[in-house]
C-alpha cells in the first residue's frame, strides 16, 4: 500500500479516535502539539503480554532518556549515541497507552525532543553535510547508530518536514552505497575503523561476527525504505552475503543445501567466524554475548522491513548453523535465560543489552527454547531496571552509549513482539524445567576455547582451562550472581593463573574439610560422626552411606583449610566469595524468577 493510500486510511481511523485523543492533558505553549494518531499508516499488530513489559521499560527508562536532553542544542546528545534512544522514544509515540506519571515527562515535551533530535542528527550527519557533520559515514560503529535512527525517523515519518525526510534518503544510498562500492577489500581506512579480515573472518581470540554483522545494518535499512532505488539489487547482494558469512563455519556451509536468493549456502558463504563447536571467541576468550551476535544483528534488521512493511528475505530468517550456536548458549544458560559469563565478562549483567537476540530467535525463528529464556529474562528485567541507578537497562557500566542503544533494542523487541504475526507468531515456550533438560549435557569445547561445561537441571559447572582463566566455576541453580565467577576470579582455586599452589599443613586436631567416609564405615557403627574441632561446638551427623561426603563441624576462620578450595578439596566455606551487588534490591534481582523458592546455604 502506497503511503499516501495509508495516510487515508490513517485520516478515517483517527475520526474513530479522536475523543480518546482529547482525553489527553492539553499541551503547554513551549510544546509542540501532538499529531493525530497515525499507528494505521504502519502496518497492523497487536501487543502480546512481553510487548506490553517492554512498553513499561521503556517508560520507566525515560527519565534517564530525558536526561541526556542538552536544551541548548535542542537534541538529545548526537556523538555520543544518546539519540539512539530516540527509537525508544518513536515506539512509546506511536504505540500502547503513554503514561506520563511513569515516564517522568509529558507526550507532549516527549515528541518534541523526539522530532527535534531526529532532525537534528539527521542535518548534521556527514552525508548530509560533508563540510561540517559531526558524525556517521564511518562503518565501525557509527553505521549501527545511523540505522538506529533511520528506524526511529521511519516511524516518526508523519512529523517529520521535507529537509529530514530527503537528508534521511541521503544518509541510506551514501552509506549503503559505500559498503556495496566497498565489497569484501575496503580502501579506505578514514570510512572504517576496523576489519572483517575481507571474507575470510577470524575465529581465533577475535571472532568476526561481530564485524560482519555491523556491515549488514544500513544494508539491510536501504533495502528495506529504498525498494525501487537502481542500487537495491547491490544492497541486496552485500546483505546477503555479509550475513551468510556472519556465522561462518565452511566444514558445515560447503554441505548445506539451503537456497538463499537463488543460490546454495555453499555459493555464499567462505568465512569461517566460529569453531567447530560452534563457540567463538571474543577480546581473547569465550564470550557469551558476543556469541548472542549471531541473532543480535538480524534482529536489528529485521526491524526495518516490519516497520516498511515489506517482506522479510530469507537471509535474516534463516542463518546458517544458528541452531547450533544457541544451543551452545543454552549449555551456558542461567535462570535468568542469558549465558553465564566464565572468562572474559566485560559485558556480564548487561540485561537490557541481552534482550533482543532471545526475541529474535523465538519470534523470527520460532525457536521454543529461546522462547523461554526470553520469558526469564524479561522476569528478570523488571527488578534490574528498579536497582540504582534506578530506570536503567545497563547497570555497571559508566557512560550512556550501551543504555541508549540498550533502549533501542527494548524497543525492537517491542516491535517483533507487535509485528510476531508476520514472523513465527504466537510461540510457546517450553517449561523451565524442560529448557534446563534439554540443555543438560557435558561438552568439550576443543582446546583453544578451553572449556569442558557441565550443564544440569539443577546447577552449571564448567572447568575453564583457558590460560589465565583456569578455575573451576559451579552455579547452583543456574544462579551466577551468587558467586563472582567472571574474568579472572579464582573459582574452587586459590588466585593462581594456570596452577595450583601446594596445600598447606593443617593446624594440628583442626578440621580439613571434606572428608569420604571408609566403605567399611556406615556398616561398621551407627555412632554418629563427630569431627574435631578445638574452637567450635561439635555437632553430630548421622550415618550414611559410604559414598557420602560429610561437612566437618570446624567453625572457625582461622583454620588453614578455610582458606580457599584446593585441589583436594578442603571445607566449602568461601569467604572470599562476594554476592554482588550486595543489597537487598540484588536479592530481588536473583530472586525475581517465581520457581525462587530455595537458596544454597554457603556456610561450613
Amino acid at each position: 500500500m502506497s503511503r499516501a493510500k495509508r495516510l487515508l486510511l490513517a485520516a478515517g481511523v483517527a475520526a474513530l479516535v479522536l475523543p480518546l485523543a482529547l482525553a489527553r492533558p492539553a499541551p503547554s505553549a513551549a510544546a509542540v502539539p501532538p499529531p493525530p494518531p497515525t499507528v494505521a499508516a504502519l502496518p497492523d499488530g497487536s501487543q502480546d503480554d512481553l510487548a506490553r513489559v517492554y512498553y513499561d521499560l521503556l517508560l520507566r527508562n525515560t527519565r534517564f532518556q530525558e536526561s541526556t536532553w542538552n536544551e541548548q542544542q535542542g537534541s538529545y546528545g548526537i556523538a555520543n549515541w544518546d539519540v539512539v534512544g530516540t527509537l525508544g522514544n518513536a515506539v512509546l509515540l506511536r504505540f500502547g497507552s503513554y503514561d506520563a506519571t511513569v515516564a517522568g515527562v509529558s507526550r507532549e515535551v516527549l515528541h518534541d525532543h523526539t522530532v527535534r533530535s531526529i532532525q537534528a542528527a539527521v542535518a548534521q550527519n556527514r552525508f548530509v553535510d560533508p563540510a561540517t557533520g559531526t558524525w556517521g559515514a564511518y562503518v565501525y560503529w557509527e553505521a549501527t547508530a545511523e540505522a538506529y535512527v533511520i528506524a526511529a525517523a521511519h516511524l516518526m515519518w508523519d512529523d517529520l518536514d521535507d529537509d529530514t525526510r530527503a537528508g534521511v534518503d541521503t544518509i541510506l544510498r551514501g552509506e549503503a552505497g559505500y559498503l556495496a562500492d566497498a565489497g569484501a577489500e575496503p580502501t579506505d581506512p578514514s570510512r572504517e575503523g576496523g576489519t572483517t579480515n575481507g571474507l575470510r573472518g577470524g575465529f581465533v581470540s577475535d571472532t568476526k561476527m561481530e564485524e560482519m554483522g555491523a556491515r549488514t545494518m544500513m544494508l539491510a535499512a536501504a533495502d528495506a525504505y529504498l525498494p525501487e532505488d537502481p542500487d537495491n539489487g547491490r544492497w541486496q547482494e552485500w546483505l546477503n552475503r555479509w550475513t551468510l558469512n556472519m556465522d561462518g563455519l565452511p566444514v558445515a556451509d560447503q554441505a548445506n543445501p539451503t537456497v538463499i536468493a537463488g543460490r546454495p549456502v555453499s555459493e555464499w558463504a567462505s568465512a569461517q567466524n566460529i569453531f567447530d563447536t560452534f563457540t567463538s571467541e571474543n577480546h581473547g576468550s569465550f564470550n557469551g554475548m558476543y556469541q548472542q551476535s549471531a541473532a543480535t544483528y538480524p534482529a536489528r534488521n529485521v526491524v526495518h522491513y516490519l516497520i516498511a512493511g515489506r517482506p522479510v528475505p530469507a537471509s535474516q530468517r534463516s542463518l546458517p548453523s544458528n541452531d547450533e550456536i544457541f544451543d551452545v548458549l543454552d549449555q551456558f544458560g542461567t535462570d535468568a535465560g542469558v549465558p553465564y559469563e566464565p572468562t572474559i565478562a566485560d559485558r556480564v549483567h548487561f540485561y537490557g543489552r541481552s534482550l533482543i537476540p532471545l526475541t529474535y530467535r523465538s519470534m523470527v525463528t520460532g525457536d521454543p527454547m529461546a522462547a523461554r529464556a526470553e520469558l526469564m529474562l524479561a522476569r528478570r528485567l523488571g527488578p534490574y531496571v528498579d536497582y540504582p541507578p534506578a530506570g536503567m537497562l545497563v547497570k555497571f557500566r559508566p557512560g550512556t552509549t550501551y543504555e541508549t542503544e540498550a533502549r533501542a533494542e527494548v524497543a525492537i523487541a517491542y516491535l517483533l513482539h507487535y509485528w510476531r504475526d508476520r514472523l513465527a507468531g504466537d510461540v510457546e515456550p517450553v517449561s523451565e524445567a524442560e529448557y534446563f533438560a534439554r540443555a543438560s549435557k557435558v561438552t568439550d569445547f576443543g582446546p583453544v576455547p578451553g572449556l569442558v561445561n557441565h550443564q544440569s537441571e539443577k546447577s552449571l559447572m564448567s572447568a575453564v582451562l583457558k590460560p589465565d582463566y583456569v578455575k573451576f566455576p559451579f552455579l547452583p541453580q543456574h544462579d551466577d550472581w551468587l558467586f563472582d565467577v567472571g574474568n579472572k576470579s579464582p573459582s574452587f582455586l586459590p588466585p593462581s593463573p594456570g596452577s595450583t599452589p601446594p596445600r598447606p599443613a593443617p593446624t594440628p586436631g583442626c578440621a580439613t574439610g571434606w572428608t569420604r567416609r571408609p566403605a567399611s564405615y556406615a556398616a561398621a557403627t551407627p555412632t554418629p560422626v563427630t569431627p574435631p574441632c578445638p574452637t567450635g561446638p561439635s555437632s553430630t551427623r548421622p550415618p550414611a552411606p559410604a559414598t557420602t561426603r560429610v561437612r566437618c563441624a570446624c567453625a572457625t576462620s582461622t583454620c588453614p583449610a578455610y582458606q580457599g578450595w584446593t585441589a583436594t578439596g578442603p571445607s566449602p566455606r568461601r569467604p572470599a566469595a562476594r554476592r554482588f551487588p550486595p543489597t537487598a534490591t540484588a536479592r530481588a534481582v536473583r530472586n525475581a524468577s517465581p520457581s525462587r523458592r530455595r537458596r544454597h546455604a554457603t556456610s561450613g
